[in-house]
């Protein structure tokens, strides 16, 4: 959706490729990250919206066949962190891996979210 224009949001999809050369010559797609971004905003509504609206939608089309799927909203400079395991369901509310919102404009907040993405690395 635009607004004047510009998006209202932007959606990156990190896929990891497998090689299973017993089976095939090709590559297994399997989605493991997937981070939604908008503008600023920071009423609960928008991180609500912006997961149910989108996150759940992407989650809904998620062909990971082992169900596990790690994602990221950030609303500006704020950042919250979900783990996804199974298959979504349209009232299904998801689970944060950590309990708090990262702010990048805080002091230490781009560290925390990069201990949080070296955790996705090693646990995707």
């Amino acid at each position: 959706m635009l607004v004047n224009n510009i998006p209202d949001s932007t959606i990156i999809q990190i896929i990891q490729a497998i090689h299973i050369p017993e089976v095939s010559f090709e590559f297994i797609e399997r989605p493991i990250f997937l981070v939604v971004c908008r503008h600023a905003g920071d009423s609960p509504l928008d991180w609500d919206d912006t997961m149910q609206a989108q996150f759940i939608h992407r989650l809904t089309e998620n062909s990971n066949s082992s169900g596990r799927l790690f994602g990221a909203i950030a609303i500006g400079k704020k950042v919250i962190f979900y783990l996804f395991e199974g298959k979504a369901q349209p009232d299904q509310r998801l689970a944060r891996l950590h309990r708090d919102i990262f702010e990048l404009e805080k002091v230490g907040g781009y560290a925390q979210v990069e201990g949080v993405i070296d955790y996705i690395k090693t646990s995707a």
